[in-house]
């Protein structure tokens, strides 16, 4: 199975199911493309941390199996030396990932202004409907009951009539019920962006900590390869690196590998949060794992 199908088949909701959700629920136009792009983001995320995933399996795999040749007892230093200039071969595609990290990071932080300023905007539209709707009550009362005393013989159908006429253009209950569901599930998506822009960014610290231990390595092992006689001093150098950092280096891989599968765990959670929100509106959201709005 290929990571990116793998990476399909793991995202909750799938794509196709997000669609039919945003299809059959009252959405206006700005908020759907919101949403749409946070669903889109997301699974972004999820795919980028699956490719990861398996770099770090290739990566183990390899590491392993060139292991036992750098133990004292056992390497050939000549041989070795050349074993490890084709394994800094294979860190290539995940060093390589740190720019699509950063890139994928970006675009959460983005989407999460956009998000955070959409939803501020819809709670100060609430805000003015609210207060609106508080004036206009109070404004209906008054004109009604001035037109009651300036104009007795027409008292009741104007006490009738006066407040229908005055606010039947103005539905103030259906808006405000509608600013308050947009609001609720910009919310909900704004914060599970934020998490997820703080994982991958733990992730990009990780992956930028491995990077560096293996560029100090390969950098040593393309200085002795270079200098001809030199290759037998150099290959018991560079497994002499390696055993130093061989405890080390595992760690690293399994902190990564541990941060990853607890992005996977966050992005689907999250992404389940927004879909309910969407469908059930009026049931309050679980977001005690992320921060308070601001």
């Amino acid at each position: 199975m290929s990571y990116r199908l793998f990476a399909h088949n793991l995202l909750e909701p799938d794509p196709n199911t997000v669609n039919r959700i945003l299809d059959i629920t009252r959405v206006g136009r700005p908020t759907r493309t919101l949403l749409s792009d946070y669903f889109l983001e997301t699974a972004n995320a999820f795919l980028l941390c699956t490719l990861l995933l398996k770099n770090i399996h290739r990566l183990r795999s390899k590491y392993e199996s060139l292991k036992p040749k750098f133990q004292p007892e056992t390497h050939n230093s000549l041989a070795f030396l050349d074993q490890f200039t084709e394994l800094s071969r294979w860190f290539d595609p995940f060093i390589s990932s740190g720019s699509r990290i950063q890139s994928t990071r970006t675009g959460c932080l983005n989407l999460l202004k956009r998000l955070e300023s959409s939803r501020d905007k819809t709670r100060a539209k609430l805000k003015l409907v609210n207060g609106l709707t508080h004036s206009s009550g109070l404004l209906v009362l008054a004109l009604t009951t001035t037109l009651i005393v300036t104009i007795a013989s027409h008292a009741f159908a104007l006490f009738i009539a006066g407040p229908t006429l005055l606010t039947g253009r103005f539905k103030p209950v259906g808006l405000r019920n509608k600013l308050t569901k947009t609001a609720a599930r910009l919310d909900v998506a704004a914060k599970g962006t934020y998490i997820l822009s703080r994982d991958l960014d733990t992730i990009s610290r990780l992956v930028t900590r491995i990077n560096d231990e293996v560029e100090h390595v390969r950098a040593m092992a393309e200085f002795w390869a270079g200098r001809g006689s030199g290759r037998v001093r150099g290959g018991e150098e560079v497994a002499r690196e390696l055993r130093r950092c061989e405890e080390c280096f595992s760690e690293e891989l399994d902190e990564l590998e541990e941060h990853i599968y607890l992005c996977f765990m966050t992005i689907n959670r999250a992404r389940n949060l927004v879909a309910r929100e969407i469908m059930h509106s009026n049931d309050p959201p679980d977001c005690a794992y992320a921060p308070k709005s601001k």
